[in-house]
């Protein structure tokens, strides 16, 4: 329909191969108020398109690689899948403590911290560059991630409880 033509796309196409997004660019943003980053990006085909290119990154990366050895890459993907849904506020099974109680064993056993947290953070931030999406909407969600930082801060996460005695 033509008052889909006027509809402000939220990002620049990078690249002409990313045709996944053309039915998104009509369906889904001519018809939502994009309030959330999830939305605003693109809604669940923008991070089904993100997550194998986001990974691409992570696993060439020497900081990041040694924790995927031996995990099934597809399971993982969908999990980041809905881990970025929730994070970006769209629908997902996940929920804040989760995301602690997945992490935690790796903060304990292999030293997951703050630096493994950080380069995540910046190859997500690379994947949506090299995606077309426009700075400020990457600003925005790398603000999102950046708030999710202290739940996997080993600091944070494994303290004791404080004592109620």
């Amino acid at each position: 329909p033509s008052h889909h033509a006027a509809t402000r796309t939220p990002y620049r196409l990078a690249h002409s191969s990313t045709s996944v997004f053309r039915h998104w660019q009509v369906t889904i943003m001519a018809e939502s108020t994009a309030t959330t980053v999830f939305a605003k990006l693109g809604g669940a085909p923008a991070i089904e398109a993100a997550v194998p290119l986001f990974y691409v990154k992570v696993l060439a990366d020497p900081l990041l690689a040694p924790f995927f050895e031996g995990i099934p890459m597809a399971r993982q993907t969908k999990k980041q899948i809905a881990f970025l849904s929730h994070a970006f506020g769209g629908p997902s099974r996940y929920n804040d403590d989760m995301i602690i109680k997945m992490h935690k064993p790796m903060m304990e056993k292999r030293g997951m911290g703050l630096p493994h947290f950080d380069a995540v953070a910046n190859h997500l931030v690379t994947t949506l560059k090299d995606m077309g999406v426009e700075e400020g909407l990457i600003n925005e969600a790398a603000a999102v991630v950046l708030a999710l930082r202290p739940m996997f801060d080993p600091e944070i996460v494994l303290k004791p409880a404080a004592s109620t005695a």
